[in-house]
């Protein structure tokens, strides 16, 4: 805690750590948010309601969550290559190379067998498309989430605790810093792969990084 006299502890080792397969929940508020569906657009259907349950239902069963982080503190070799490589660019990314004491990589992807149902029905019905597309959306991002709340007790274990998120493309951050995370990650472990046109395929996919600081 700020103020501490507690002797402070040296955050985690550098770690690789990947997990496949993870279990999550589809929240409905966060696919009807991906759907720009806002309380003022008016009641949903009965019709669009059942349809949606359906698709979220089977989103569960094309979804195959992965996710791929390493964290790697300040005081090892790698982290001068995170600094000089990854964390350029933005106001937001040189705060956290100039005061944090580690930082996490981390990658997640909802699997490549939801896109390939998305651009299937695309063709001959969009509407449950759309609710597959914003489910996996989700599924991407509650799989990050699931990271972030590992790397955020870890931090509470060695006296520190974590800041926010943040994935290139936001806050002025070069979007093709991407490639980089995807690269150190190494994520072809689960199953991501960062194509010549510069997005991440699986396209439900997500790159992020999180700062720790000391308490």
């Amino acid at each position: 805690m700020p103020g501490s006299t507690k002797n402070k502890k040296t955050p985690a080792a550098v770690s690789l750590r990947k997990i496949k397969g993870l279990k999550i929940k589809l929240r409905k508020r966060e696919i009807l948010r991906h759907l720009k569906y806002s309380p003022g657009s008016g009641e949903i259907t009965p019709e669009t309601e059942s349809l949606m349950q359906e698709e979220i239902q089977r989103a569960y069963e094309l979804i195959y969550p992965c996710v791929i982080y390493l964290t790697v503190p300040r005081n090892s070799e790698i982290f001068e290559k995170v600094k000089n490589e990854i964390l350029r660019g933005s106001e937001k990314t040189e705060k956290i190379s100039s005061g944090s004491v580690a930082v996490t990589l981390m990658a997640s992807t909802a699997g490549i067998k939801i896109e390939k149902e998305i651009d299937k029905l695309k063709e001959k019905e969009l509407a449950r498309a759309l609710i597959l597309d914003a489910a996996g959306s989700e599924a991407a991002e509650q799989s990050v989430n699931f990271v972030s709340k590992l790397i955020s007790e870890q931090a509470g274990e060695d006296e520190c605790y974590t800041g926010m998120r943040i994935s290139p493309g936001y806050g002025g951050w070069d979007v093709r810093v991407t490639e980089k995370i995807l690269t150190m990650l190494d994520t072809s472990k689960i199953g991501i792969e960062y194509t010549s046109s510069g997005i991440m395929c699986p396209r439900k996919s997500v790159a992020a990084i999180q700062p720790w600081f000391k308490q």
